[in-house]
């Protein structure tokens, strides 16, 4: 167990955490508390006192939350971050996460929880991944946000000679990602059906993939084809060229 942890809560509202200085303090995990309650105040503690855990109201108005977080990644590596909300919502889970904390809680939490999360935190736990696994709906639009950031444009497909398929597999691929079956895919490149079943055999072996569905996803992890509906014809056209 982690001991003699630096704390810096940082709230416009210091009331919240009057009642956890006294249990956090006297707890021998931590090592001092500290509460400050406006942006500057901040920034001198984190440079003086070198917390281990910041905590910090993601309420906090105006561009307030993001120049504390980025600060926070700027000149104190070894600190990490915790979000405190009025309530823990999806919108403040999403909050939390796009700051890059590793925890959100409520500031009306109890002393006690408090400490537990924050020795989560502090031993490179992630408490937040707890409350989002039990939020299917956040989790899903979380999930759809990731895949859709990495998903690569056309324009971004890597070129042939990293690529162990031609182009005319790769757009039999592209088609396949899209949920066509042999049938759509030959109509769409006007070819016959029997020829695109002999093109993914050979896209299968190249790749030592194991299914359509295994070849589709190497390809897309690999940026080799787009996903999802975003080959067009004309792109299509150029791929099987």
């Amino acid at each position: 167990m982690m001991t003699g942890l630096k704390i810096l809560a940082i709230d416009s509202h210091d009331f919240y955490w009057r009642r956890s200085c006294a249990t956090l303090e006297a707890d021998p995990r931590f090592e001092m508390v500290y509460v400050v309650d406006s942006v500057d105040q901040a920034f001198n503690c984190i440079a003086a006192v070198d917390p281990d855990v910041v905590i910090l109201d993601i309420t906090l108005p105006g561009s307030a939350t993001l120049d504390v977080a980025s600060r926070m990644i700027e000149n104190s590596g070894r600190a990490v971050f915790m979000a405190a909300t009025e309530s823990v919502d999806d919108a403040s889970l999403s909050l939390a996460i796009s700051l890059g904390a590793r925890a959100c809680v409520p500031r009306d939490i109890s002393p006690g929880r408090l400490a537990n999360v924050i020795t989560e935190v502090a031993e490179g736990r992630l408490p937040l991944e707890r409350e989002i696994a039990c939020r299917p709906v956040l989790l899903s639009s979380l999930l759809t946000e990731f895949q859709r950031k990495l998903r690569p444009t056309f324009s971004e497909t890597v070129s042939a000679s990293t690529c162990p398929l031609t182009g005319r597999e790769l757009a039999i691929l592209s088609l396949v990602a899209d949920g066509e079956a042999n049938k759509e895919v030959a109509v769409n490149l006007e070819i016959a059906e029997r020829t695109v079943k002999n093109h993914m055999a050979n896209i299968l072996e190249k790749l030592a993939a194991r299914s359509r569905a295994h070849a589709v996803r190497l390809a897309v992890e690999n940026r080799w084809i787009c996903q999802s509906g975003q080959t067009n014809e004309a792109q299509l056209v150029e791929l099987a060229a």
